[in-house]
């Protein structure tokens, strides 16, 4: 369960079939701009969304390995909400997330880990 594989597949779509819906690829400078934007709110949303999310799944008696799989997604995000503001501080905290391996089974890997440690807080 990656957190943005309906998306992914989404925009892969849509940008396979003539891009009707008016989806794009991100330039270079229009990823380094995501880089620059503050964290804080996205990593809330995200947070509060796959906590509901696991919850709503919990209720519904889905199968306990997808339960289990979104709770981890809501450990991941967490973790990544909890990252302290001074940069040079999250590298510890990073790496430890990086261990778990959630970055590459919860997240879009490489690129999550480089926002975590570059991105601002606010």
């Amino acid at each position: 369960m990656r957190g943005d594989f309906v998306e992914e597949q989404h925009r892969a779509a849509a940008l396979r079939l003539g891009n009707q819906i008016g989806v794009r690829k991100l330039s270079l400078r229009g990823k380094v701009g995501r880089l620059m934007q503050p964290r804080a709110k996205r990593n809330r949303r995200l947070l509060e969304a796959f906590t509901a999310l696991a919850g709503r799944l919990a209720e519904l008696g889905v199968r306990e390995e997808v339960v289990t799989a979104a709770l981890d997604k809501v450990e991941h995000e967490g973790a990544r909400s909890m990252l302290p503001r001074p940069r040079l501080l999250r590298v510890a905290p990073v790496l430890r997330e990086v261990r778990t391996g959630r970055y590459s089974s919860r997240g879009r890997g490489a690129p999550d880990i480089l926002r975590d440690l570059v991105q601002p807080a606010d």
